[in-house]
């Protein structure tokens, strides 16, 4: 089989620390290139990013019936564990490759830029777990998700998550929504969960709180985090996990990732 590389550009972002979990994120189009582009400067450890530019395929990508996108995409997706997928919500192209994850079991999640308030999805992308984002937060939310998912399995820290629970979280379609807030000093994670919790988190299906502080984090915090949340979502799974990072001194941040949310604009 002969294929060429021109549209399938890869760049390994950070160290992988735990090599039997493949994380990528395959940019689509131009803002899937400008989003790889970024990460790759951000440096977040354990993730490989993709470039797929369709404009710069050729013939000689071929195999069987199959077209030349198709097997382009499958290239990219068939050793990854868990795909972050990062694209217009208005290219076909994301339909193509969720449909190959689909098929072969790959757990994935969208992350889709809009240009403007419609946040409306092609059909075929409703029954995945999907982030829109407008044009100019696109880029801060898809490094906030991959940071957040990488970090959570291959940074150490008090609580890591092993692969099955990002398996179980991003298995419920429906809408996700991705938050962070950070503060400092005394009631540290009181002060930023009250900046995270609000309404919308009471109606989703499970969410991942991933907690980034120094290694002076004690489990009194976690468990004020975790009753916080709870309090705010009864119904949901909760899974939490945390990994140091010694340059926030007394400072902590913490992201939700909230699955199966309610889709507006159907």
């Amino acid at each position: 089989m002969n294929h060429s590389a021109s549209a399938l550009k890869s760049i390994t972002l950070g160290t992988r620390h735990s090599p039997t979990t493949i994380i990528k994120v395959i940019g689509i189009g131009d803002c899937g290139k400008q989003a790889i582009e970024q990460l790759n400067r951000q440096n977040i450890s354990g993730i490989e990013g993709c470039i797929f530019d369709p404009n710069e395929q050729t013939t000689s990508i071929s195999y069987g019936r199959e077209n030349n996108t198709n097997l382009a995409l499958k290239l990219l997706a068939h050793d990854a564990d868990l795909l972050i997928i990062a694209a217009s919500s208005t290219d076909p192209i994301a339909t193509q490759l969720a449909h190959i994850t689909e098929k072969w079991g790959i757990s994935m999640i969208l992350v889709l830029e809009h240009p403007s308030n419609d946040v409306h999805h092609p059909l075929a992308l409703q029954n995945h777990s999907c982030i829109s984002a407008p044009t100019g937060e696109f880029l801060s939310v898809l490094i906030q998700t991959a940071s957040s998912l990488a970090m959570a399995i291959n940074v150490p820290g008090l609580i890591n998550l092993d692969f099955a629970d990002l398996q179980t979280l991003l298995a419920i379609n429906g809408r996700v929504k991705v938050s962070t807030a950070s503060a400092a000093g005394r009631s540290r994670a009181l002060h930023a969960c009250a900046q995270l919790v609000d309404d919308t988190l009471s109606k989703a299906q499970a969410v991942l709180i991933h907690v980034k502080s120094s290694s002076d984090l004690k489990l009194s915090e976690l468990d004020e985090i975790m009753s916080y949340v709870a309090s705010s979502t009864p119904d949901a799974l909760l899974m939490i996990s945390s990994t140091f990072d010694e340059s926030m001194t007394d400072s902590l941040s913490i992201t939700l990732i909230a699955t199966g949310l309610p889709r507006a604009n159907m």
